[in-house]
């Protein structure tokens, strides 16, 4: 005998289709790890974020307060540097002027060695009347001696001195009498010319 099963088989339950997507073909387990996933960052990784963030903030505001403070201190020291660039002109205008004056002392003559020397030379028996060392170098000498020998003696030692570079020379001579402590004596005129080579 055949039996026949009246009794209507329910079919399987079929996803519908929307907008072109088969609801079926979907995995609901990858649906359901994926929005886990998605709030995953808002659990762990913004709070530190935000962590991290709060301390750059504070750390900029202190910066900006140091950036501030700094400017500040430019603002004042603005006057100290122009007067350190107007220190460091003065500066430069000695050095300069040391400069300057270094050149006129090198150039400048002091004849006290000379004198010196020509004191050292100088006969017992001979004296000074007049002595001129001009612009030019040149030296006049003039004065009385007892005797002709005594100019020749000083001429020769103040011509070997390294002041005149044997340029002394006799250029004017006389014997006139004078009256020295009540007596007539000789005595020898001269005057005595030439330059000096170095001081």
């Amino acid at each position: 005998m055949i039996k026949i099963n009246l009794i209507e088989q329910k079919k399987p339950f079929k996803m519908p289709v929307v907008l072109g997507v088969d609801l079926s073909m979907i995995n609901i387990r990858l649906i359901v790890a994926a929005i886990v996933v998605s709030y995953m960052p808002e659990i762990f990784l913004y709070p530190d974020w935000d962590n991290q963030r709060g301390l750059k903030e504070n750390k900029i505001k202190s910066l900006s307060v140091k950036l501030r403070k700094i400017k500040r201190k430019i603002r004042k020291n603005s006057k100290a540097k122009l007067e350190l660039e107007a220190f460091n002109l003065q500066v430069e205008k000695l050095k300069k002027r040391r400069n300057y004056v270094t050149q006129i002392v090198n150039l400048r003559s002091n004849p006290k060695k000379l004198l010196e020397r020509l004191a050292r030379d100088t006969p017992t028996d001979l004296w000074f009347e007049y002595l001129k060392i001009d612009r030019e170098k040149k030296i006049t000498i003039s004065g009385s001696a007892f005797s002709y020998k005594d100019i020749g003696d000083f001429i020769i030692s103040a011509n070997e001195s390294q002041f005149f570079g044997k340029t002394l020379s006799l250029t004017d001579s006389e014997t006139k009498k004078e009256k020295i402590q009540g007596s007539l004596i000789n005595l020898e005129k001269y005057k005595i010319e030439g330059s000096v080579q170095n001081f």
